[in-house]
């Protein structure tokens, strides 16, 4: 068995040996429009351009003055942009191909006794089992709360996640429920319009005792069954 967490994706689809995540449902949370096309009902609208001048006239399918641009194939926060439709430019992008643009939904609403102003919420899946959840906040001044980018993470415990999330969430399961095993992060945030999936990502970073305190084991523990699961099915 292949456990893919290869970040750069130099490893080629392989169907001859079990692997997680299979490549088809990788491809579902890697390619940011697929996963809306899925979800469409529970995600954000999003648009995909492949010039400017496509970006530009998109406008007046995204309601509002601010919209997010984001690259297609995109990780850890790279080349997105919540900016005002008025303030694009050219040079925003050297290749503005495969260049997603979504409606911006306003999450400084906060969730009623979780968190004050924007975040998201992320939960941890092993097949059919609900994990962990984080609790992430953007850095002053950010819209996007990601590590990498300043943004804050704190331990959010299963029994705190808002019913609506897992509502959504055992919805996204139920899609997928064809490929196994399979590991997956799911990111929300809380809008006027209720909760919305911001995206998938089919290889969550292992959890460190460093990081996450006593709660690591919850998530690499849940790996580990995952794999003799399997395994012993072999």
């Amino acid at each position: 068995m292949i456990y893919n967490k290869d970040n750069l994706n130099t490893i080629p689809k392989i169907n001859d040996c079990p692997i997680i995540n299979h490549p088809d449902f990788d491809e579902i949370c890697r390619d940011k429009l697929k996963t809306f096309e899925l979800f469409s009902s529970i995600a954000i609208k999003t648009l995909l351009v492949n010039s400017y001048q496509e970006a530009i006239n998109s406008f007046a399918k995204i309601k509002g003055d601010k919209i997010v641009l984001k690259e297609r194939f995109g990780e850890e926060g790279r080349g997105v942009f919540v900016i005002d439709k008025k303030e694009i430019k050219q040079d925003l992008y050297d290749d503005w191909t495969n260049v997603l643009i979504q409606e911006f939904m306003d999450s400084s609403m906060g969730i009623p006794n979780i968190v004050k102003g924007m975040h998201d919420i992320s939960v941890i899946v092993v097949n059919k089992k609900i994990i962990s959840g984080l609790l992430r906040q953007p850095a002053e001044g950010s819209y996007l709360a990601n590590l990498k980018l300043g943004g804050s993470c704190i331990s959010l415990p299963l029994g705190e996640i808002p019913k609506e999330v897992l509502e959504i969430l055992n919805k996204i399961i139920d899609k997928v429920s064809s490929f196994y095993p399979v590991i997956f992060r799911a990111d929300f945030i809380n809008t006027k319009k209720g909760f919305k999936l911001l995206e998938l990502n089919s290889r969550p970073g292992i959890a460190h005792r460093k990081s996450e305190g006593n709660d690591y084991w919850n998530f690499n523990g849940a790996i580990i069954d995952c794999i003799i699961e399997h395994l012993n099915k072999e």
